[in-house]
């Protein structure tokens, strides 16, 4: 039986996009709390979208070490392409698991995808970028909600250390509306 799954949705976003975003300080202790997590995970699953081509290769080598003692720990161990912007992975690219896709149109997709390797978890996180502390929006909360209701009798909350939209109106300037970003960064 596997005990906690972490499970990280885009953390390419927390890399990249969000560097513009987000108050610096609280973005190295979003990538912080990310990385710690990764390193004690004990079952990892991994959603990637556009933004992952631009993790560090420092990031990239955690991840991959985590799915590594995650697998020969028979516990789940997955990377799944899941961009709902319509991007597909590039060659680079390489999934893990053994489901018979690891490439998919969303993340919700990927989510479902997953899910049944997800069955016998105790206990699963989700976190990365973005998420939404009511849960009405954030590619976080649709995969919390995908493997909630397909997991019904699961333990499956957001991570308090995710990266969240709320953030982003922290640090806006005073006259910039909010009708000037580019919302479309946060799929």
């Amino acid at each position: 039986m596997s005990g906690q799954v972490l499970v990280v949705v885009h953390p390419g976003s927390i890399f990249t996009s969000a560097r513009s975003q987000v108050d610096a300080a609280h973005l190295a202790e979003v990538e912080a709390a990310l990385l710690r997590d990764i390193a004690s995970a004990e079952g990892l699953v991994v959603i990637d979208g556009f933004t992952s081509d631009g993790l560090p290769d420092r990031v990239n080598v955690q991840i991959e070490a985590a799915l590594d003692r995650c697998a020969a720990a028979h516990q789940p161990a997955y990377r799944l392409w899941g961009c709902d912007g319509g991007f597909e992975s590039g060659p680079d690219w390489k999934g893990r698991g053994s489901l018979p896709f690891l490439e998919h149109g969303s993340q919700q997709e990927a989510a479902a995808a997953v899910s049944i390797a997800l069955a016998h978890a105790e206990e699963i996180v989700v976190t990365g970028a973005w998420a939404s502390r009511d849960g009405s929006e954030g590619c976080v909360n649709s995969v919390q909600e995908v493997l909630a209701t397909i997991l019904e009798d699961h333990d499956i909350t957001v991570s308090p250390d995710a990266l969240y939209v709320e953030r982003i109106e922290e640090v806006l300037e005073d006259d910039q509306p909010l009708a000037d970003i580019d919302w479309n960064i946060l799929k």
